[in-house]
């Protein structure tokens, strides 16, 4: 969903989902977490096979494709972190509201290519 169109009296407009299923049941799901005004990034397989729902499915959200097999994921380093946090940080704003209230660092991932 585009920044210049979120619907700030929206009930979910600080939630953000990272939406990795494949079935139906989690794209409908998705869909009507942005209908109601969720930050959803919905990750697709490169070549991803369009659908006839796919206009209905992938309303609000942002679509990217990601190939996982070419992908590999690890938590970030002690030295990382710092930088890492703070792009996450200014993207979405709320994880540093949610790292003030748990006593559990929350980690940082990182993708790089095999």
């Amino acid at each position: 969903m585009a920044a210049d169109i979120i619907n700030t009296s929206a009930p979910l407009q600080h939630v953000r989902v990272l939406h990795l299923g494949v079935a139906w049941a989690g794209r409908v799901t998705s869909m009507l977490l942005a209908d109601q005004g969720a930050d959803v990034v919905e990750v697709l397989r490169p070549g991803h096979e369009p659908h006839a729902c796919d206009p209905l499915l992938g309303r609000g959200k942002r679509l990217i494709e990601v190939d996982l097999k070419t992908c590999s994921g690890r938590a970030g380093t002690a030295e990382e972190r710092p930088g890492l946090w703070t792009q996450r940080a200014e993207l979405w704003p709320a994880y540093n509201e949610y790292q003030a209230k748990t006593s559990r660092e929350i980690p940082v991932v990182v993708l790089e290519r095999v």
